[in-house]
């Protein structure tokens, strides 16, 4: 069984989840199929044995982690249950937080997940790219300093297949808020009582977006953690299977 089929088939993605699985890993494969075809990949890695041993390492970090992360979610959001009640109850006591801070904590918690996920993802997709690439279109270049958005909009004008719909699945203005600290806790209004946060897509604070519940949030940690599974999947079978 290939890694891809065995993730979209795990307990880590449920049953409405499993479509989207498969939709995305099959745009993955296509993208990473043109790449070869038109020499950006770096074929050399099958006949590395070790490469795809540490591709395997990393997928195990990245799943070890995304399960930790919704362990502890299920904890917090089914808190109205008996047993979920006393264990956040004695998170919250071992840690002597108080209920607003074992909120940001989770919020922290999905913050980390997410850029965990999203990092991982970028780094997995330059690393199987021979670099540097040119973007003769618009003298540019792919290398391994590119940030995310820069390096999905350069694999769409190298006219990559599904790399313009890939685009539109990572948030990355959310990565950018995120990971320069550009974003604040607050309740959504007086007389809401649950604790959201915005975030800026620029230093100026031009642009700001919000407000993103605990809920909210949670499902694009999940998608990207799913994103993130697809690629280093499809990347991992492709070396292993492939001439």
């Amino acid at each position: 069984m290939s890694l891809t089929d065995e993730y979209c088939n795990s307990n880590a993605v449920n049953e409405k989840e499993k479509i989207l699985c498969y939709r995305t890993s099959l745009l993955f494969c296509e993208m990473i199929k043109d790449l070869e075809t038109k020499g950006y990949l770096r074929t050399e890695l099958r006949g590395k044995n070790g490469q795809r041993e540490l591709i395997l390492k990393t997928i195990l970090n990245v799943r070890k982690i995304t399960e930790a992360f919704n362990h502890w979610f299920d904890i917090y959001v089914d808190m109205a249950k008996p047993d979920s009640k006393q264990k956040l109850k004695r998170i919250v006591e071992i840690g002597e937080l108080s209920e607003e801070e074992a909120v940001i904590l989770l919020f922290s918690n999905m913050i980390f997940v997410f850029l965990q996920n999203i990092e991982e993802f970028r780094y997995t997709l330059l690393h199987s790219l021979k670099l540097p690439i040119s973007i003769k279109a618009n003298n540019t270049k792919i290398d391994k300093r590119t940030a995310l958005k820069q390096l999905l909009r350069g694999l769409n004008t190298l006219g990559i297949k599904n790399a313009s719909e890939l685009s539109k699945l990572i948030e990355g203005d959310l990565r950018n808020g995120l990971s320069h600290g550009l974003f604040w806790f607050e309740r959504k209004d007086k007389d809401c009582s649950e604790t959201h946060f915005y975030y800026s897509k620029d230093t100026e604070f031009e642009e700001v977006c919000g407000p993103i519940g605990i809920s909210e949030l949670f499902e694009k940690t999940r998608n990207q953690s799913m994103y993130t599974n697809c690629l280093l999947n499809v990347i991992a079978d492709w070396f292993e299977n492939t001439a």
